[in-house]
């Protein structure tokens, strides 16, 4: 039922949904022999069925970036698409809107940004993933978000077609502040956020006095940092795979 209802889901998605009210040592077992006996995921053939048992995975950031555009309906300012890029290991998404269809040069400006300000990925992937599919995954949360901040007035629990047919046309207003929230949500499975496993940020702890933080960086320093984010990283693909 949370396979098909959720838009027949992925392995890893339908357990985040069942966790919090299913408790079995063979739920992976069970998860993995409703997606293999679905006859709509079979229509589609091996590979989209291997694509929802054993998703793509990485272990550390800008290993793998991806990217795809969506079309939405023509908002403030004429802007009617986007051009969205996510890091896989840390669900980190860069969103920027263009007046016109995504092009070579769109992509190359796109990625030239998140180059300049980050670091160039090990791998480039643009298209053909499972990663943008306009229903589901980090476009539906983005869909979710942007409504809601056009009509504040909407009720959580309030029925909606989940559909960028019937987003208002102030979206491009709330741009900005979807994306923040997107990268500074908390991940069920993982315990982080995307904007803090990007960066490898220490968490839960007391902030350094001043005096410290303005003193000349200690090689121990370093080092414990390095080994916390690297601590960090094979913690969340652990409880990623």
């Amino acid at each position: 039922q949370a396979h098909t209802e959720g838009g027949h889901w992925g392995r890893d998605a339908i357990k985040i949904a069942l966790l919090d009210r299913i408790c079995s040592p063979k739920l992976d077992a069970t998860i993995l022999t409703v997606i293999k006996d679905c006859p709509k995921c079979k229509n589609f053939g091996p590979t989209h069925i291997h694509s929802l048992l054993e998703p793509i995975t990485r272990r550390h950031p800008f290993e793998l970036l991806v990217g795809d555009y969506l079309s939405l309906p023509k908002g403030t300012n004429g802007y009617s698409t986007l051009g969205v890029y996510l890091d896989v290991f840390s669900q980190h998404v860069w969103v920027f809107k263009h007046k016109s269809a995504g092009s070579a040069k769109t992509t190359v400006e796109g990625l030239a940004q998140i180059f300049n300000g980050f670091i160039n990925p090990e791998t480039f992937m643009l298209d053909g993933g499972k990663h943008f599919n306009n229903e589901a995954g980090t476009n539906k949360l983005l869909l979710h978000i942007l409504k809601r901040l056009c009509a504040p007035s909407l009720g959580e629990d309030e029925p909606q077609p989940a559909s960028w047919k019937n987003l208002p046309a102030t979206w491009p207003k709330h741009l900005d502040s979807a994306v923040h929230a997107l990268n500074n949500r908390l991940l069920p499975a993982l315990k982080f956020s995307p904007k803090e496993l990007l960066l490898g940020l220490i968490v839960n702890t007391k902030p350094t006095p001043l005096e410290e933080s303005s003193s000349v960086l200690r090689p121990t320093d370093a080092l414990t940092q390095i080994a916390y984010v690297e601590q960090q990283r094979l913690d969340c693909y652990e409880e990623t795979v």
